[in-house]
């Protein structure tokens, strides 16, 4: 309720604003004319196609990122010698902004989806290896001894001790690295997209459409929170509440 009144307050000031003209229109313009553009792209379908373009982006590159990273990471935690050996490296690119990968993603995969994909996968594969390979340090000794003693399959043990183990932490790696892809996702499809919500704010700005812009900046928030939403949903349900005691 107290983010809601927040919302309607900020919405009142704003439409409040664009009433006693404030501002220039061509620099912020008011909540009638956001929500006609918004009317506008929604009916000529290209909001929708540009923010499909985008979700299937984040699913794509994100998901192989996730799995990737888990599988990684879980290698790495297997033995001292391995973590000694790989994780300098990883964290060497986990510092490379993901931005700096950008002329080389278009010179290998051109403009499109590939070359997004390619750097919200960049972007988020070296902190879930991080984050997972951390999560399996904090479990607790004690977990690992009873599933030992027993004497559970490798697959048993891995689904019933290693998984819940490491799942609440894993999940908000999650929500970050959906963070962080979502700020890549913009800026790639600025620069090498030909569809998308970035590229939507790119050719606003060039047509000086700033009500487009905000049209999809607005988009972008609510997406990402929605998203952000139901995976913190998973991180307080009734089988992970056990990790919080």
């Amino acid at each position: 309720m107290p983010a809601l009144l927040v919302t309607l307050l900020f919405l009142g000031l704003w439409w409040l604003a664009g009433q006693l003209q404030m501002f220039e229109t061509s620099l912020f313009p008011t909540v009638a004319m956001v929500v006609k553009a918004f009317l506008e792209e929604l009916t000529s379908g290209r909001l929708l196609g540009d923010w499909w373009a985008s979700i299937s982006r984040i699913f794509i590159g994100g998901g192989m990122a996730i799995l990737s990273g888990v599988l990684l990471g879980l290698l790495v935690s297997r033995s001292e010698m391995s973590r000694k050996a790989l994780r300098p490296h990883f964290n060497f690119f986990r510092y490379v902004s993901p931005i700096s990968w950008i002329p080389f993603a278009i010179l290998w995969f051109g403009v499109g989806d590939m070359p997004v994909i390619f750097l919200i996968y960049i972007s988020s594969v070296f902190p879930m290896v991080t984050a997972t390979n951390a999560a399996m340090e904090r479990i607790p000794v004690l977990y690992l001894k009873v599933g030992k003693e027993y004497r559970l399959s490798p697959s048993n043990y891995f689904f019933e001790v290693i998984l819940p183990a490491i799942l609440p932490d894993l999940l908000t790696a999650i929500r970050v690295v959906l963070g962080i892809s979502w700020v890549v996702l913009v800026a790639a499809e600025m620069i090498a997209g030909k569809q998308g919500l970035g590229f939507g704010i790119h050719d606003a700005r060039n047509g000086l459409r700033v009500d487009l812009i905000v049209v999809y900046m607005l988009l972008i928030g609510i997406t990402g929170w929605a998203m952000d939403y139901v995976i913190s949903r998973f991180t307080t349900s009734a089988r992970l509440r056990w990790k919080h005691g």
